[in-house]
């Protein structure tokens, strides 16, 4: 099946046509057409409807992420001002408490891509457990990072919670690998369908 619609392209005002093509696995793929002034690409907003209206929520803490390593990078600016530790230092070796700021940091920035690659991933076939999950993770980097700034390293571990949700996130994800290649879907045990 294919369908075609007119769209005017904003430099030029020129038609072109987008071409959506569905494929018996239910899958489409979206075509620009070259205007008159520019390449343009496209993606398909007809993807954003196969999601699931749960993985919202996977979206909603992946943003929170973001706005927690913001926080994270903002303490540490502090601490630069605080202990007066210049830039381009990452480490000072006359002061610990700035390190302890640095480190709970950088720990963070350590696993963060892994942690938002299982998010997403996971959050495609399970988007509630994948979303408390990754929530549970954030929160624990807070933690994390609070224990770590009273200068005492060992208090870091109030955030060890977190590895609940990176490893449960990373089952999820090896979960939706296994299902992706036909290989059976290990959670259905817990989603009580096939």
């Amino acid at each position: 099946m294919l369908r075609t619609r007119g769209l005017k392209c904003l430099n030029c005002l020129n038609q072109f046509r987008l071409k959506t093509v569905h494929t018996p696995s239910t899958r489409s793929l979206s075509l620009l057409t070259r205007c008159s002034t520019a390449t343009w690409f496209s993606i398909n907003m007809g993807v954003l409807s196969t999601l699931p209206k749960e993985y919202g929520y996977v979206l909603l803490v992946g943003s929170s992420s973001v706005v927690v390593m913001g926080w994270l990078g903002h303490q540490v600016g502090k601490a630069r001002k605080k202990f007066d530790v210049p830039y381009p230092t990452m480490y000072s070796d006359d002061k610990p408490l700035f390190n302890c700021v640095q480190r709970a940091h950088q720990n963070a920035l350590e696993g963060y891509p892994m942690f938002l690659f299982h998010l997403l991933v996971s959050g495609l076939e399970y988007p509630r457990l994948a979303a408390g999950l990754g929530a549970m993770y954030t929160i624990s980097r807070i933690s994390y990072a609070r224990g770590y700034y009273t200068g005492d390293p060992e208090k870091r571990h109030r955030g060890i919670y977190g590895l609940l949700g990176a490893i449960g996130l990373m089952g999820l994800t090896i979960s939706v690998g296994f299902k992706q290649l036909g290989c059976g879907n290990p959670m259905n045990r817990f989603r009580g369908s096939s």
